[in-house]
């Protein structure tokens, strides 16, 4: 400042300035004396951008460094071949490797080794090896000694051994002090050179190091022959390695220097890009899934909705019949055919009800560890003498809300399924733990969940599912298993019911390493429940009037039969319209109103509350082939509702009626 008032000169200078998180920027200083209004000494000051300027020397520089360099290096008499196994195989977290690939890692250790021709090492965040290349005389001689210290042939036991010392100063000293400090770290090798390590991020992570060697390797005689003791080589070896390498300008250095940071920032931003494309392909790959399975579902309720009217009128018709025929009627096995293909066909509209979430439920607060030993005697007769089964259980297990029928069906698929998988003996191991998952936590890594958890796994020391087979395991209908040996309805079961209970399933497995399938339900605050005991009814008699509504003839007529069988007045009606009309027009008292949900015109609950109107203290029962959201929400009747599910029997039916009428 003194010199620019007294002199009046004209200072200038360079700066290379270091913004945080951008590279540098180069800037030219011009400060001028001169004098303000009053009078009073002022500094002009001009900043002007050098940087292109700049950028174009150094790469003058680096051109006739490189120009000389290709005519003047000596030529290397022998190829490199080291001792050892690519360490690189050994790679078990894979995330550099495989998002950035070893080409595109060689292309980037090839711009650097151009500059330096040492060696160049890419690491994982666990220490794994991503690439790794030795290019000097020097470093390979170095390299190949220090591996044979550890006396072993095997490269994963010379990692493990803390005797690989090349590995274990490019590694502990340089590599992981960058990861650890978030900075990038300069420290001296013990093979008589530099290292310097760059830390690689991924958005806020660090995901691993890139490195490389620098400096002139010694050339002291003390030092030589320091390092071939040290090392157990020949010192004339060494020296003649150390003279090959032609020695740097500290610009050259700088400039790989640079590169370091500007490969290390690409890698980063290509791996986060590679994590970005992949949950949005897994995020686009749930949502498919979710749709499918949606699909699927109103499919599978639409097509049980229907089978259970068909089902309704086939076995209560065959009931009838069966009835009327004497105990030696030759048909009457034909008719038990009839009754038994029913029943089955009535089991798997019942499964594809449960995929599709629309049985009828009854949830309440239990204990899972409680259900398991339940059904364990059960399961064990299942699997068979042959399969070991370990059950494992939190003793201080939360409480969850679900129906405890519904908790029997998982754990028989499950168990079941677990055990089709295994063919000559294993373990089947069933566990329940408590789980507390804070905001934006990925349990199933598709899925973002929240809260306290009960968490119910089953797993098998099978034959393991393929990846390609895992995705579709919980659609109706999907099996591997031979013709005839099984629905397909099993893991589509368990699905239903643990979606209608808020709950999320997972499924993991390895080919030959058995299948995990797991369960989270959320956890429930309160006290066991119990089972409400049904009332028991001595009659299923009556001479009570009813007002019948069912769109569909068939079942209609039979439960038409049905009541009027039992000694009831029966008024009908096809639709909600045809029923508002007849009951206004009778004369009488109607007693109940036994009505389909879904039917055209006007569904059953609306029709219920017109009559309602009508009829303040008039009772009803709802007839559907799957719970309607009418009645119900998420399988759950609404309070004071009276439903039966189709199919039903007879007597099931008659049943019903008496015991509303006489509430």
């Amino acid at each position: 400042r003194s010199t620019l008032f007294e002199k009046n000169e004209r200072k200038e200078c360079e700066l290379r300035l270091l913004p945080v998180g951008r590279d540098p920027i180069w800037t030219r200083v011009d400060l001028t004396a001169t004098k303000g209004k009053d009078g009073s000494p002022l500094i002009k000051v001009l900043l002007s951008d050098i940087n292109d300027r700049k950028q174009a020397e150094d790469e003058l520089r680096l051109y006739e460094w490189l120009t000389e360099k290709e005519s003047s290096d000596p030529h290397q008499d022998d190829q490199y071949d080291p001792v050892y196994d690519d360490p690189t195989e050994l790679n078990t977290s894979r995330l550099i490797l495989e998002g950035m690939g070893s080409g595109a890692l060689g292309l980037m250790a090839e711009d650097i080794l151009t500059l330096m021709d040492t060696c160049v090492a890419v690491y994982e965040a666990n220490g794994d090896y991503a690439y790794g290349k030795f290019e000097s005389a020097w470093c390979q001689a170095m390299d190949n000694a220090s591996f044979q210290l550890c006396d072993c042939q095997d490269t994963k036991a010379a990692l493990a051994s803390g005797k690989w010392l090349c590995h274990e100063n490019c590694w502990n000293d340089s590599a992981k002090a960058a990861i650890e400090s978030g900075h990038p770290t300069d420290i001296t090798c013990v093979g008589g050179i530099k290292l310097y390590a760059v830390p690689i991020r991924s958005g806020d992570t660090i995901v691993g190091v890139l490195n490389f060697g620098y400096g002139t390797p010694p050339r002291d005689e003390k030092t030589l022959l320091e390092l071939a003791q040290k090392f157990k080589i020949d010192v004339a070896h060494l020296r003649r390695r150390s003279h090959e390498y032609k020695p740097r300008p500290q610009f050259i250095i700088n400039v790989a220097k640079n590169r370091c940071v500007s490969m290390a920032r690409m890698i980063g931003q290509n791996l986060e890009r590679v994590r970005f494309s992949k949950e949005k392909g897994l995020l686009e790959e749930q949502l498919q899934q979710s749709q499918k399975m949606e699909s699927i579902g109103r499919l599978a309720g639409g097509i049980a909705h229907d089978f259970n009217n068909l089902l309704t009128a086939i076995l209560g018709f065959a009931e009838f019949v069966r009835g009327s025929m004497a105990e030696q009627d030759p048909l009457r096995d034909d008719v038990d055919e009839i009754m038994k293909a029913a029943n089955s066909a009535a089991t798997l509209t019942a499964q594809l009800l449960t995929f599709s979430r629309k049985q009828l439920i009854s949830p309440m607060a239990l204990n899972l560890n409680e259900a398991i030993l339940r059904t364990e005697k059960l399961l064990h007769r299942l699997l068979g003498d042959d399969i070991n089964l370990n059950i494992i259980t939190d003793k201080a297990l939360h409480l969850v809300k679900i129906d405890p029928v519904q908790v029997d069906q998982i754990l028989v698929n499950l168990a079941v399924n677990a055990g089709d998988a295994i063919l000559n003996g294993g373990t089947i191991t069933i566990e329940t733990q408590n789980v507390s998952l804070e905001k934006d936590h990925y349990f199933f890594s598709n899925e973002e969940l929240e809260g306290d958890f009960v968490l119910l796994t089953v797993g098998d020391t099978g034959a393991g599912i393929s990846p390609e087979i895992i995705k579709n395991i919980f659609e109706p209908f999907f099996s591997t298993k031979a013709r005839g040996k099984g629905t397909g309805l099993g893991l589509s079961t368990v699905y239903g019911i643990v979606k209608q209970n808020n709950g999320y399933i997972n499924a993991a497995s390895k080919g030959g390493k058995g299948t995990v399938i797991s369960i989270l339900l959320p956890s429930f605050q309160g006290e066991t429940e119990s089972p409400e005991e049904e009332k028991k009814v001595t009659s299923v008699s009556g001479t009570e009037t009813i007002l019948l509504v069912e769109d569909q003839e068939l079942v209609r007529k039979l439960a038409q039969k049905i009541l009027r069988s039992r000694g009831y007045k029966i008024v009908e009606a096809e639709n909600g319209e045809d029923a508002l009309l007849k009951f206004q027009q009778f004369t009488g008292k109607i007693d109940l109103l036994v009505t389909d949900v879904v039917m055209p015109l006007q569904n059953g609950r609306d029709l219920y509350e017109k009559l309602l109107l009508i009829e303040p203290n008039l009772k009803a029962l709802f007839m559907s082939g799957y719970t309607e959201e009418v009645i119900a929400h998420h399988g759950v009747l609404d309070s004071g509702t009276n439903f039966i599910q189709k199919p039903f029997r007879p007597q099931e039916m008659a049943k019903k009626v008496r015991q509303i009428l006489d509430t």
